[in-house]
């Protein structure tokens, strides 16, 4: 019986050398793993943080101009809007000109 102590023993130590081997590979991989997940966090950050800079610059844009617009007399940006609907109107009306004198050459046109 006495020399199954020391069999058993050596099978102990084996066991928890086994057991600890283990738990350093584990180990490593996790530290890997949250060194990866730790950069592309970092990244991500990073993204994020520039698009709220971009945001921020966007609304002081904004609220620039909405500062400006206010001081402007109604008259001027009514006439702008005008102006504006004009040349849109027209673009609009030659447009249709231009369609229907294709048409009506098409329509002369023999053999169409």
């Amino acid at each position: 019986m006495q020399k199954a102590q020391p069999l058993l023993s050596g099978m102990r130590i084996a066991a928890y050398q086994s057991l600890y081997e283990s738990s350093l590979a584990f180990a490593v991989r996790k530290a890997v793993t949250g060194e990866e997940q730790k950069s592309e966090l970092l990244q991500k950050t990073k993204s994020l943080t520039h698009e709220c800079d971009e945001l921020r610059q966007a609304l002081i844009d904004q609220t620039v101009r909405l500062r400006w617009e206010r001081h402007i007399p109604s008259s001027v940006r009514r006439s702008e809007l005008t102006r504006s609907m004009r040349k849109k109107t027209r673009s609009g009306s030659s447009f249709i000109k231009e369609l229907s004198l294709e048409t009506s050459l098409n329509m002369t046109l023999p053999g169409t």
